[in-house]
């Protein structure tokens, strides 16, 4: 009877240890994932806190703002704002420098937002270089090589060059480029023929699938013209800064390239020139029938926003001003 008291009093302090040893590991345990808790708390906070945009890597994206829609709240001086920038539009329709413009402008700080002529359409010519990058960098998410593969350009027949901005460099027949190569020349240079080749090595199912997932109240097919407002393309900035439909590291690469467009009229010139903008120009049409676009977000320290401008005219040139000057009526409001 001795030794059965014996084992079971040995099988209970080894049980008690058991339980002992259990209780602090589960201790531990707690303590470490209240810690990595706290300090992912930290970092989300931080980077509210300065914008998004002092992250030692991800620079242009803030997947953090809770500026997912326009949820955002009218203040007294937005409403001012807004109120000087239609005046701005009128005195220029009056004057002949332009026929419409529409403008959209979205504090990321505070998600407070304003449009102006919302419902008008424009054709947005190069602006879609845009969901095309998207698109392509979307379908890297699953395909790490895609940007390595080679492509040769041909002869384009159906190519008709209408650019009155003429790209600085442009691909040449015969010659092989990454696709990498052909995105980055697309975007920075904007190279008509660099986005068309990127466009129909996959019969445009990378452009649509962006543009029909961020813009999901379109359907647009192949053989239609594309007409926008300013209000949905806005949309594309709004998906790349909050990294909702790429990745965060995808999204910011998209903007990171966007900052290196080559093209300082629009909205450049309205900004100083230390301040960085990711942003795309688009143009549209010959004559004295013309369209110029400029959509982008502002980098303004600790105060990012996001600005687009659309415009119709006679005169290209006061297009690009026009984009240029309520640039820096924003910067200023700001």
């Amino acid at each position: 009877m001795r030794v059965k008291a014996n084992n079971i009093g040995i099988k209970l302090r080894l049980h008690q240890q058991k339980i002992w040893w259990l209780n602090h590991v589960l201790f531990f345990l707690a303590i470490i994932v209240l810690s990595l808790l706290s300090i992912s708390d930290y970092h989300k906070n931080l980077l509210l806190e300065k914008g998004g945009i002092e992250n030692r890597q991800l620079l242009f994206v803030n997947p953090f703002s809770d500026c997912k829609g326009d949820v955002g709240f009218d203040t007294k001086e937005l409403v001012s704002f807004k109120q000087h920038m239609e005046g701005f539009i009128k005195e220029g329709v009056k004057a002949n420098i332009i026929k419409s413009s529409a403008v959209y402008f979205k504090d990321l700080n505070n998600c407070s937002w304003f449009s102006i002529n919302e419902r008008e359409k424009f054709s947005p010519g190069s602006l879609l270089k845009v969901p095309l990058l998207t698109g392509y960098l979307k379908k890297a998410e699953t395909d790490p090589q895609l940007f390595k593969k080679r492509v040769q350009f041909v002869r384009d027949e159906e190519f008709v060059d209408s650019q009155y901005i003429k790209p600085v460099k442009e691909i040449e027949i015969g010659k092989t480029y990454t696709i990498e190569e052909l995105l980055y020349r697309a975007i920075v240079y904007s190279d008509n023929k660099a986005a068309r080749q990127l466009f129909y090595l996959d019969n445009g199912t990378s452009f649509f699938k962006a543009f029909n997932d961020i813009l999901l109240h379109h359907n647009i097919k192949l053989e239609q013209h594309v007409s926008i407002n300013v209000r949905d393309y806005a949309e594309f900035f709004t998906a790349l800064y909050n990294a909702s439909y790429l990745n965060r590291d995808m999204a910011n690469s998209a903007l990171k390239l966007l900052a290196e467009v080559d093209f300082k009229k629009g909205l450049v010139a309205g900004i100083p020139a230390n301040v960085r903008i990711a942003h795309k120009f688009g143009e549209w049409g010959t004559g004295q029938d013309v369209e110029f676009h400029d959509c982008g977000i502002i980098y303004y320290p600790q105060h990012s926003y996001l600005l687009c401008v659309m415009a119709k005219g006679e005169n290209e040139e006061n297009l690009i001003k026009n984009a240029q000057d309520i640039s820096g009526l924003t910067y200023q409001y700001v």
